[in-house]
């Protein structure tokens, strides 16, 4: 299991860094929400707003790195779930499902124009993970994740 934490890790992180600079662009919630926001507007969903609208500065330069984190979550859940239901299936199988569903219309969505929402959906699969395992402890840290990002 060891080895495959490290594989969902990498294949997380690659996923973060395709959506910051690769060809898919942002949304426009992007555009006019989160990289113009100073503060949340909303306040009920502060753990949404603070983590879809992170920027790091690096020699002096402000980069947006709120879409990175958002799909990094949604990477995590999304493996994580899928190994927890379908472990009686192959590897293989169960990664190539993986990859194909990163490119669906929701997790693409959530990680490049409806941030709240992707994390939501990242921090329910979590949830979704802990509960299959057993884990109550977590399985509730993440429910109020979700509660508090959207």
């Amino acid at each position: 299991m060891f080895v495959m934490n490290k594989f969902i890790f990498f294949i997380a992180i690659s996923w973060g860094l395709f959506i910051q600079f690769g060809p898919l662009g942002y949304g426009v919630d992007v555009h006019h929400s989160y990289l113009n926001s100073s503060n949340w507007p909303l306040r009920t969903e502060p753990l949404g707003w603070i983590i879809a609208s992170l920027n790091v500065e690096i020699f002096g330069f402000d980069y947006f790195i709120g879409s990175s984190v958002t799909s990094f979550v949604l990477a995590v859940g999304l493996f994580l779930f899928l190994f927890e239901l379908l472990k009686k299936f192959s590897t293989t199988g169960v990664i190539i499902l993986g990859l194909l569903l990163l490119f669906s219309h929701p997790i693409i969505l959530g990680g490049t124009n409806i941030l709240r929402q992707g994390l939501a959906l990242g921090f329910f699969l979590l949830f979704l993970f802990n509960f299959l395992r057993n884990n109550n402890i977590y399985a509730i840290f993440f429910t109020l994740a979700s509660i508090l990002s959207h």
